[in-house]
């Protein structure tokens, strides 16, 4: 047995494991002595047994859990009930369980996403042709009325939470945030299903516009031509984009590779990208993020750093980058410290590692900027946004409010936000007073 069957049988030997252990959980719930308080406990995800029942396809066990009194309608964090769960995975007996036991047929998920929509997104004409046969309604998908800043969505704490669930950040794909841009009317993210073949390189990015007060639904963007671009930091005004993508703008070139490309914006749409030039550009160079003086931070896998990638910075000279400089070990260990961003004054740095010492995988760290320009020691944002997994992409949203994130603890990556103010709290005290390291004058959106 060569190393790759080896692998291939130690998955496998995993994957029934796994589903083992769900079935005898499920199981010890439906014949819990406690019942009431078991079919109504709630997981990471807000999902409930009759939830995961239901996207296992155990009639049996969901039987008895209807027979105890589940609730054969409650949605989990993205809305989702266990009919879209049963339509999702395909169990074509376990949706006829569910809709005979009483389960709505036309309960929708907060962007307006019905069964008989689920299922034909899935291409599942039959399980399409059931729903109606048993009820459902055949209309059009209504995206939900979204009107204030932010998709109008409730503002979040000191404590990290989803932001849009069931509109942006969704259960069957892997989703996200990419910013607010033009005075907060635009907001751009990016998802892939779960199970979506291409490379990474090929995550669609949507756009969403705000029209007077109210917001439009998603639709795909297809800047210079191609349906995705990847890792886009900045559209000051929407003058100008930097965003990571292949050598070549054709697309041709390995997907080991990334460069920064910059773009700025004409009468009728955007100019041709222009790949920066070395130093910059050292095989994959990514996530950038540009202060108001126009010094560019990024991630790099370049040789020379101290780990997987390093954080770098490269000031312009004469209107170019000449020199690029690797932040030091007060920044960059021998792990790998990635997603770097700051804001407009450049008074202090987000970014994530996954150095020893945190809550989980990688965790998001800041660190302040001093007046000589050197940094104070990364402190680990807390567990009110750092948890046992991953935790990535972080940014400041344009009116300095709210801190955006990525976060897998629901078991894919979602996009979550959470008030700003500890970013003032973990500032040390000495810098406290002090003006930042950029003038209040330079200290705009534009580049």
């Amino acid at each position: 047995m060569n190393s790759i069957q080896k692998i291939s049988l130690f998955i496998l030997f995993l994957t029934i494991f796994s589903f083992i252990t769900f079935a005898q959980d499920i199981h010890k719930t439906a014949e819990s002595e406690n019942p009431a308080a078991d079919i109504n406990s709630r997981d990471r995800m807000n999902r409930t047994p009759l939830h995961n029942a239901a996207a296992g396809g155990l009639d049996d066990l969901l039987a008895g859990l209807i027979k105890q009194g589940s609730n054969l309608n409650t949605q989990d964090i993205y809305g989702s009930s266990p009919l879209h769960e049963a339509v999702f995975h395909g169990h074509y007996n376990t949706v006829i369980l569910l809709l005979s036991n009483g389960a709505d047929v036309n309960l929708c998920r907060p962007d307006g996403t019905a069964p008989l929509h689920l299922a034909r997104e899935m291409g599942n004409q039959k399980m399409a042709d059931l729903l109606l046969r048993k009820g459902a309604k055949d209309r059009p998908k209504v995206f939900p009325e979204l009107t204030g800043d932010y998709l109008g969505q409730k503002k979040p704490g000191e404590v990290g939470v989803i932001f849009a669930p069931g509109i942006i950040s969704k259960a069957e794909s892997r989703d996200f945030t990419v910013g607010f841009f033009e005075n907060q009317k635009l907001f751009i993210f990016y998802r892939y299903p779960i199970g979506f073949k291409g490379n990474w390189t090929q995550w669609p990015h949507f756009l969403m516009k705000k029209v007077g007060e109210k917001w439009a639904a998603p639709f795909q963007s297809k800047f210079v031509g191609k349906p995705w671009f990847f890792d886009l930091e900045s559209v000051p005004e929407g003058e100008r984009m930097i965003f990571a993508w292949k050598k070549n703008l054709d697309g041709s070139g390995s997907t080991t590779e990334l460069y920064l490309w910059s773009s700025t914006k004409t009468h009728d749409g955007w100019a041709k990208p222009i790949r920066f030039e070395s130093p910059i550009n050292q095989g994959f160079d990514t996530w950038p993020s540009l202060s108001s003086d126009k010094t560019l931070y990024f991630h790099s896998r370049r040789t020379g750093g101290a780990g997987g990638s390093d954080i770098y910075m490269s000031k312009p000279e004469k209107g170019e980058y000449k020199s690029v400089k690797n932040l030091g070990k007060i920044i960059n260990t021998e792990y790998t410290e990635h997603d770097p961003y700051v804001p407009p004054d450049g008074s202090y740095l987000l970014y994530s590692s996954f150095k020893p010492g945190g809550y989980g995988e990688d965790d998001i760290y800041i660190t302040y900027r001093k007046v000589d320009g050197t940094w104070t020691p990364p402190v680990n944002l807390g567990d009110k946004i750092n948890s046992q997994y991953s935790e990535n992409r972080a940014f400041v949203s344009p009116d300095g409010k709210y801190l955006f994130y990525t976060s897998s603890r629901t078991g894919n990556p979602d996009s979550y936000w959470v008030d700003a103010e500890i970013i003032d709290e973990l500032k040390p005290d000495d810098l406290k007073s002090k003006q930042s390291p950029l003038s209040e004058k330079e200290n705009s959106h534009f580049l």
